[in-house]
């Protein structure tokens, strides 16, 4: 196989979660006229330690969150277990004294993430990754395993966005794409149904067997609000690798 068509099924393995960044920061643009600043990303509270950091811990473990022209921070409503607890529409929500001196509660926007610990809280969902996994993101979120070279790239887009695709328009265009590697038999794509943390999943397989062998899993859920694509990537040698228990861990936070 030529080169060019290596580096090209490279870029496709990861196309469910490309079309996603796309459209994501289509719909970041809308919101705030900018680019995404990488302030907005990652943050452990724990490892805070600057003005301009805007998750932070006090003494009593309470988790605080400040804008950048803020000193200090309000305290973020948490559960039980001190993960932040989220709205309706996804938005965190901060303990405040409004104008007359009375508590009052305010929405704030969600960051692509937070980290506590294993658990890793995000917008639409909770999930708990096991050792040796850790996670990253700016506008979409990954869960990688450096050591295996395992990963999970996660993306949500919100109906309506620009370059939104349904869960068959994202298939289609992907089978088209591979459709010469299907014919000549250098690649697999297998769909089929599948669970992912008790709801309804499409889920794809894609194997490529030239040059730079791959595989890919990738599960597309379906909600009230847009389609959360799931793309889990691993060397063929390690496709029994059951990705489902980990996400099988997830709490979902939309319908």
């Amino acid at each position: 196989m030529k080169k060019e068509n290596i580096k090209h099924v490279a870029i496709l393995l990861c196309f469910a979660s490309i079309v996603s960044v796309f459209a994501a920061c289509s719909k970041e643009a809308q919101n705030n006229g900018a680019e995404t600043s990488s302030e907005s990303t990652v943050y452990v509270p724990s490892e805070f330690k600057t003005e301009k950091e805007k998750f932070y811990t006090d003494e009593n473990g309470k988790l605080y969150y400040r804008e950048d022209s803020e000193a200090d921070g309000y305290e973020l409503v948490t559960d039980e277990n001190g993960v932040t607890v989220v709205d309706k529409d996804g938005n965190m929500i901060q303990k405040v004294t409004d104008a007359d001196g009375n508590e009052a509660t305010r929405p704030v926007s969600f960051p692509t993430f937070i980290n506590e610990g294993n658990t890793i809280a995000c917008q639409q969902f909770v999930i708990s990754l096991p050792d040796g996994w850790a996670s990253s993101g700016n506008v979409n979120l990954m869960f990688r395993n450096e050591t295996e070279g395992k990963q999970i790239n996660y993306s949500f887009v919100e109906k309506g966005v620009k370059n939104y695709m349904t869960t068959a328009e994202n298939i289609a265009f992907l089978k088209e794409s591979l459709k010469p590697m299907t014919e000549d038999g250098t690649a697999v794509i297998e769909e089929g149904t599948a669970q992912v943390a008790g709801r309804d999943a499409v889920k794809l397989t894609v194997e490529t067997k030239d040059a730079n062998p791959s595989y890919m899993e990738v599960y597309y859920v379906e909600t009230e609000k847009g389609t959360m694509t799931f793309t889990c990537i691993c060397k063929p040698a390690d496709k029994g690798f059951d990705f489902n228990a980990i996400l099988n861990t997830i709490q979902y936070r939309i319908q």
